[in-house]
């Protein structure tokens, strides 16, 4: 009947086919029957060499089999973001804030869900009520307890209300519509994973303690006879041979158990050569006799690769848990473990952050196998396929804030100094504002770029007058023309800004460079430079402390100083202050010699009030470099990092209240327990009076001074500060701060060849010129559509009282005119005579 189905000729060569495929297998056959004693030996050597070879890598096997993998990184999270009465924000800042945190903004009055917002504007673009479900976090009990107050806070998704006046919030209602005087706060975010020089992160977990309906899933999945092979499945493999032939040659399924997938993983490599699988599968065997199943299978599911975050491999079904869920084991839901499952066969491809639909399809097949398996009933398996997926926050950057995170890592090492503590598994709760970090790193980005612009249009100049020259001279020929090749070198200007939420110490971003890709050099940390005129406030700060009028009464703002030449002679020496400007003002007021950057009128106010007295405002303040008491200190001529300089101006929008400054808050092991806690140590320094007084002074730089730009350019808010400007122009400073946050910006250059001394004195980059737009910029957008709020002098520690400037007495019916203006005065230097 086949023959006949083939016909005549085809029969014919189906028979000599046979015949030929017979003739072969007789040859081998006898080939084999031949050398059958050679053969049958050299299988012998070979299974005695694989038996010692075995037994001489059983010592090392079994050790590496034991070793512990872990390596969790550290997590750095972000700060809440607290909606409470008194906090402005425009509407830009809110949206924002809600899209990194990707919440959905709804319609007012639909219906929400966790992670939902709407949001009411008014005509002039601000809020005027915002809804919104927040979602959960789970805060360990010492977070609460640093973020909150206290450890029994209770935190987590609800639905609030907050009303808008003005750009600020007026009044929070929650979700009984109660009145919440403390407003609630959005959840952190994920801001950078610490893994010291490590590529993997992984957790070991006991078995006892992984859900059994996981383990379950994983070996439904993966093995399904795991508990009765010992270490390969002949089964396996004979299914896998056959469904390839059956598939035309094209492997469709794989064989490997889960012994044989933990032998590759530990200990060899992915190859696909035969003398690898022989391999494999000897380690398979060695496995299974050296070590129960239970603990074949915790080892497997603790190291099994599970997916990538940036750089770092995530291993283990418990960092898993946290990567793609943000939870515990025990916290996972059915749909959950199956989703996680289902990822094993292929990390890349069925990551549920890129191909949700492919993970979701994966995930039914394995809460299928669970359920024809009785390991979930039918309830528990429609329930997990309609459970919505919540993935955690889908991140593959590292680091959002590499600058601000330097400052953590040195915080954390400070306390733990162990390198081991980056693999430790703790988690960070820092200060950082993600949404004033972005601010910071676009401003200084746009700084820079002005300076390196303003530099080629230099260079470009330059170019053309030399050529002009060259024009102009006529060589001779055998003469060639000189080469004009523009100064080449790396990148000359870099940028450093340092927020600081006054009123907490907490730093609230930081950058520390142009850019960390091009140069990690923090220079907002470990950066040394001269501050220039930033000093000033604390020579006048010194001087009311402890300086005096001719006459001996206090000295205060409206005393006056004589702007001319003069050099003061010390120690055999003599030194002479300029003005940068080289010109003189005369007669003048302390208060208008602070707003317009007077050197020589500083210089003399420390040199009256004594050097040693400055230095230990300073000190007080919270410099804590080399100070020597010698005069060119009153122009700034000393190093200091940034953050010293917001720690020190940091005192003074305190009033003398000098604060540690910190980017942490606290330090949560696995576990749950305080590694470390950060409050902030308040000390007072300086007194409140004399320091309200210079802040006082400090709003005139903005209005007759050298900040004026600032208002130019449309910045209202009342705010205190002062410019700084290096001699030789390589540093420009600003640091001023309002009610609601201090800046400290600068702009400079790292290198100090000749090609950078050049560029630098033709543009003569003043802290006006450079580091003041960064700041303005900075506070532009941190105060969008917001009523500006005055600064808050301490109660008594400032009055207002008119005088004539003429006499420097209080105003009365015989001095009104011109002369007459108001001026603030502690209760100590305030004038008591009248005018006569």
């Amino acid at each position: 009947m086949r023959e006949a189905s083939f016909g005549a000729e085809n029969a014919a060569q189906y028979r000599a086919a046979v015949s030929h495929q017979k003739e072969r297998m007789n040859s081998i056959f006898a080939w084999i029957r031949r050398f059958r004693w050679p053969i049958a030996a050299a299988g012998f050597v070979a299974l005695v060499v694989v038996f010692f070879a075995l037994r001489t890598l059983s010592g090392e096997l079994e050790e590496k089999f034991h070793q512990d993998h872990d390596s969790i990184p550290t997590r750095v999270y972000s700060s809440v973001y607290r909606i409470r009465p008194g906090v402005g924000a425009s509407v830009d800042e809110l949206r924002f804030r809600f899209h990194e945190r990707e919440y959905r903004e709804v319609k007012p009055g639909e219906e929400r869900s966790p992670g939902t917002y709407s949001l009411e504007i008014d005509e002039q673009k601000r809020p005027t009520i915002l809804t919104v479900h927040t979602n959960d976090f789970s805060y360990p009990a010492v977070a609460k307890e640093v973020i909150f107050g206290s450890p029994d806070a209770a935190v987590g998704s609800a639905r609030f209300t907050a009303t808008w006046v003005g750009g600020t919030v007026s009044k929070v209602l929650g979700p009984d519509n109660g009145e919440l005087p403390a407003g609630f706060a959005l959840e952190p975010i994920l801001v950078a994973r610490l893994n010291e020089g490590n590529k993997e992160a992984r957790k070991t977990v006991p078995i006892a303690e992984i859900p059994h309906t996981l383990l379950e899933g994983i070996m439904l999945t993966e093995d399904q006879r795991f508990f009765g092979h010992i270490g390969f499945d002949p089964r396996g493999i004979a299914r896998s041979i056959w469904v390839g032939i059956r598939s035309g040659g094209h492997a469709v399924q794989g064989a490997s158990t889960i012994t044989q997938q933990l032998a590759r993983n530990m200990y060899l490599n992915n190859r696909r050569t035969i003398l690898r699988k022989v391999e494999e599968l000897a380690v398979s065997v060695f496995l299974e006799i050296h070590f129960t199943k239970d603990e074949i299978l915790e080892k497997y599911v603790n190291g099994v690769f599970l997916g990538q975050s940036g750089s770092i491999a995530i291993h283990g079904v418990a960092e898993a848990a946290k990567f793609y869920f943000n939870k515990q084991l025990d916290d996972l839901t059915i749909a959950e473990q199956a989703l996680l499952t289902g990822i094993i066969k292929g990390p890349p491809y069925y990551s549920p952050f890129r191909h949700l639909d492919r993970a979701k399809v994966r995930q039914e097949i394995v809460l299928g196998k669970m359920r024809d398996a009785g390991v979930i009933t039918e309830e528990q398996y429609n329930a997990a396929l309609n459970e919505p997926i919540r993935l955690a926050r889908a991140s593959s950057i590292q680091n959002r804030a590499p600058y601000f995170t330097d400052m953590v890592q040195a915080q954390l090492l400070k306390e733990l100094p162990d390198t081991e503590s980056m693999e430790a598994g703790y988690t960070i709760f820092s200060t950082l504002d993600t949404y004033y970090q972005q601010l910071a790193e676009a401003s200084v980005a746009s700084g820079v770029s002005r300076v390196e612009a303003n530099i080629k249009k230099y260079v470009e100049l330059e170019a053309k007058r030399k050529e002009k020259k060259k024009k102009k001279k006529i060589p001779a020929a055998d003469e060639p023309p000189p080469e004009d090749k523009p100064d080449e070198g790396g990148k000359l200007v870099q940028g450093v800004f340092v927020a600081v939420d006054p009123s907490t110490g907490h730093i609230l971003g930081l950058v520390g460079g142009g850019s960390y890709e091009e140069s990690n050099f923090n220079r907002a940390l470990l950066m040394k430079r001269h501050i220039g005129s930033l000093i000033k406030p604390f020579v006048y700060l010194s001087a009311l402390i402890n300086g005096h009028n001719p006459d001996g009464t206090p000295l205060n703002s409206i005393s006056k100083f004589e702007d001319k030449p003069f050099t003061y002679e010390y120690d055999k020496k003599s030194w002479t202050p300029k003005n940068f400007e080289d010109t003189f003002e005369g007669t003048v007021t302390m208060r208008f010699a602070l707003a317009k950057s007077i050197n020589t009128v500083a210089a003399q106010v420390a040199i009256a009030t004594g050097l040693d007295n400055v230095v230990t405002t300073a000190k007080n303040a919270g410099f804590e470099g080399d100070l020597q008491a010698l005069p060119s200190l009153s122009l700034g001529a000393f190093d200091a990092p940034p953050l010293d300089v917001a720690r020190a101006y940091d005192t003074l929008a305190n009033y003398g209240l000098r604060r540690e400054l910190t980017a942490t808050l606290a330090i949560v092991a696995d576990d749950g327990h305080a590694v470390a806690k950060f409050t902030p140590k308040d000390e007072r320094t300086l007194p409140p009076e004399e320091t309200a007084n210079v802040v006082q002074l400090m709003t005139s730089v903005f209005e007759i001074g050298t900040a004026h730009a600032s208002r130019v350019e449309g910045f209202t808010w009342p705010a205190a500060g002062k410019t700084g400007t290096t001699s030789d122009f390589r540093d420009a400073w600003f640091a001023g701060f309002t009610h609601k946050i201090l800046g400290i910006s600068w702009v400079g250059f790292d290198r100090d060849d000749e090609v950078v001394r050049k560029h630098r004195k033709a543009l003569s980059l003043t802290g006006a010129v450079a580091a003041l737009p960064v700041w303005t910029e900075f506070m532009l957008a941190t105060h969008k559509n917001q009523d500006p709020i005055d600064i808050a002098y301490p109660d008594g520690a400032l009055r207002r009282v008119d005088v004539d400037l003429i006499t420097g007495a209080k105003a009365n019916q015989k001095c009104l005119g011109e002369n007459v203006v108001q001026e603030y005065f502690t209760y100590r230097n305030a004038p008591l005579n009248e005018c006569n």
